[in-house]
């Protein structure tokens, strides 16, 4: 999927998951509702719609999933380390690297559900 991104990415897919990337990490703005968006614009930025239509589909389940990882690192400090993940996404996309992307997005699955399983552990 994220091949595709950075295959089909251009500079308005670029621009709007810089401020997407952006808005997320600024405590003032709504960061799981940018979140989101940052999310759903790596999958816009595929090109492809069956992509698009699952994560609409997935849209609610992984806001609540983000909202508790969210949560948790907030409490456990691990804030900066999230927003320094999608960063590494966000400069594999915008470099045209596939693979840099791929590995990014893998790190930060692998680490969402360490944090998700953090959560659990706390309540």
């Amino acid at each position: 999927m994220l091949s595709l991104s950075v295959m089909a990415s251009n500079n308005h897919h670029i621009g709007t998951l810089r401020c997407r990337r952006e808005r997320a990490s600024t405590p003032s703005t709504e960061p799981i509702e940018q979140d989101m968006a940052f999310h759903s614009e790596i999958l816009k930025a595929t090109g492809n719609h069956l992509f698009i239509s699952f994560g609409a589909f997935l849209e609610n389940r992984v806001r609540h999933l983000i909202r508790q990882a969210r949560t948790n690192s907030s409490r456990k400090g691990l804030t900066e380390l999230v927003q320094d993940e999608h960063r590494a996404i966000f400069n594999a996309i915008e470099a045209g690297d596939a693979e840099r992307a791929r590995e990014a997005a893998a790190a930060h699955l692998k680490n969402a559900a360490k944090r998700l399983t953090l959560y659990t552990q706390d309540t």
